[in-house]
């Protein structure tokens, strides 16, 4: 073997060590809820507001899409709902308007099978006079409790330039002076939430001010808020406006328990309450999560199939007082079990589908008192990684064998000897023939080397390319025999 040979065969260690770990469809590449970054946030009017939609999986996590997700983003601020693709093996997709109202505004995002996600977006007044501004949404439920808009108060918020007059024949209203009359709001996201993997609650809040016409105002200079909460836990129990700030610093609400909660801000300007709801939604249907598509080159290709709970709603969520056996028929191939138990408080459970003969797999579970899930799995042999599986042999076998001036003829029989090799290599490492037959020095067996993915048919083809001329010379002919005029 020529010294570049060897080199690349050193780098194939890891990469084939790599390579067999490599599995699809996994409960953690399941996307099961959709997450936004953002949760409360202000932007000043006519700005373009840029919002990011994400897949996670039942972890937290972010995942990439199994096959093509329809997002539907909907809000008060728009006229009707926004569309938004995430096209299969993307982790997330980006919506980009235009924030063209003043005011606070709740955007709620759904997907069939996903639970849901929302953000409360308040516009703000630009510096420039606005537009007349309409009437504030209904975002940040909450009761103000008394001292609002008491004159020479040692604390000042600045209130918002007024709206131009109506028609040109009136003269331009005078600016704003004195102590505008403000109420405090707190502004909560989610509004009802749902548990996590944990068990735990959690939602962010944050506190602003807005003036009579639902306009949000800034400070004037620096003053606390004291804020508390009834049942849950806050991150921080006292946040600081400083002059110029639109909203205070987010505080982040826990609770280990369901319930009603009540959080509450005391500012200089008032005191303000808003209920917050720790729901915990009863399983009412089993979802169930598999690959559409699994590379079945040898007939022996694992699909993960995952159970999961979820509520008439679409939220995940898990039985608190009782374990529950699910039982998992298939319409192809043969399932690991056919009898599974979600124990409890767990989100779900999994198993595993073989089939030695391609075809559409099709998966139903059912359970006692819930509405039975299915999935459909497609196995098919993979003229894609067996192509690339070739084209890594024609890379090996020119490392090998590298031309030689201009002779073509020797480069011809390269890349079809490479074709071969590499096509063989995968070919035989997907049917697990190299178990017990070829011994090679690599940190793993080739038979464990993955054939269902890209990476692992690379790599099997630059092993055949490498090695595989061994196998190709004839028995008793000579090493170097016919190999010298290769370059004639």
């Amino acid at each position: 073997m020529t010294r570049p040979a060897g080199k690349l065969l050193l780098l194939l260690w890891p990469l084939a060590a790599l390579a067999q770990a490599i599995s699809p469809g996994a409960l953690k590449e399941v996307p099961v809820v959709l997450a936004l970054d953002q949760a409360i946030w202000q932007r000043p009017l006519g700005s373009t507001v840029s919002l990011e939609i994400s897949l996670r999986n039942a972890f937290g996590e972010p995942v990439a899409a199994l096959s093509d997700v329809r997002t539907e983003v909907s809000s008060p601020l728009f006229a009707g709902p926004f569309a938004l693709d995430i096209p299969v093996g993307s982790h997330s997709g980006r919506l980009v308007f235009k924030a063209e109202a003043v005011g606070s505004y709740r955007l709620a995002v759904a997907a069939p099978g996903l639970s849901p996600a929302s953000c409360v977006l308040v516009v703000r007044p630009s510096n420039a006079p606005p537009s007349p501004a309409p009437a504030a949404g209904g975002v940040g439920s909450g009761t103000s409790r008394g001292g609002a808009g008491a004159p020479h108060r040692p604390t000042e918020v600045e209130a918002a330039p007024p709206p131009p007059p109506a028609g040109p024949a009136q003269a331009p209203a005078p600016p704003a002076t004195g102590f505008a009359p403000v109420a405090p709001r707190i502004l909560l996201n989610p509004e009802r939430v749902q548990p996590d993997l944990h068990g735990t609650w959690s939602a962010e809040m944050k506190v602003g001010f807005f003036d009579e016409a639902g306009r949000l105002v800034a400070a004037k200079n620096d003053f606390p808020v004291q804020l508390t909460a009834r049942m849950g836990h806050l991150s921080n129990d006292l946040v600081q406006f400083k002059a110029g700030d639109y909203l205070s610093p987010s505080v982040v609400v826990t609770s280990t328990s369901d319930g009603l909660d009540q959080v509450s801000a005391l500012t200089p300007f008032g005191t303000v309450d808003a209920e917050l709801l720790y729901d915990r939604p009863v399983p009412g249907r089993l979802r169930v999560e598999a690959p559409s598509k699994v590379a079945n080159p040898g007939g022996a290709a694992r699909a993960t199939i995952a159970v999961l709970l979820v509520s008439e709603g679409g939220a995940l969520t898990t039985f608190s007082d009782r374990d529950l056996r699910v039982s998992l028929a298939t319409s192809l191939g043969e399932l690991s079990a056919t009898a599974l138990t979600i124990p409890r408080g767990a989100l779900g459970t999994e198993a595993t589908l073989t089939s030695a003969r391609d075809g559409r797999a099709r998966v139903t579970v059912d359970a006692p008192g819930l509405a039975s899930g299915e999935a459909t799995v497609k196995f098919s042999f993979p003229l894609w990684l067996a192509l690339l599986a070739a084209v890594g042999g024609v890379a090996g076998n020119l490392v090998v064998r590298p031309p030689r001036g201009r002779a073509r003829a020797h480069l011809v029989r390269s890349v079809l000897v490479g074709l071969v090799v590499g096509l063989l290599f995968y070919g035989v490492a997907s049917f697990h023939a190299f178990a017990d037959t070829v011994t090679l020095p690599l940190p793993v067996a080739i038979s464990r080397i993955a054939t269902d993915n890209e990476f692992g048919a690379i790599v099997l083809g630059l092993l055949g390319g490498l090695l595989g001329r061994a196998f190709w010379r004839g028995p008793g002919r000579p090493k170097g025999e016919g190999e010298a005029g290769a370059g004639g």
